[in-house]
């Protein structure tokens, strides 16, 4: 393998875990508010970011709030 993929394939497997450890945070975190927080932490790990925010949209009505920021 050339060092460039190497390299890739090293970045595919970072992506991988930190995707797996999002799925562990969802399923076994105890209050919505430590799961946004530590799926925040995550995600800036593979997509680095001054601001992020989680927006819940209401069936039916379409009626948009704001569940969490950071940044």
């Amino acid at each position: 393998m050339r060092k460039e993929e190497v390299r890739d394939a090293d970045r595919s497997h970072e992506r991988n875990a930190i995707l797996a450890e999002i799925g562990r945070i969802i399923t076994s975190t105890p209050t919505i508010e430590e799961v946004y927080h530590l799926f925040a932490q995550q995600v800036g790990r593979i997509l680095p970011f001054d601001r992020i925010a989680i927006n819940i949209v209401r069936k039916g009505t379409g009626r948009v709030s704001s569940q969490f920021v950071a940044g």
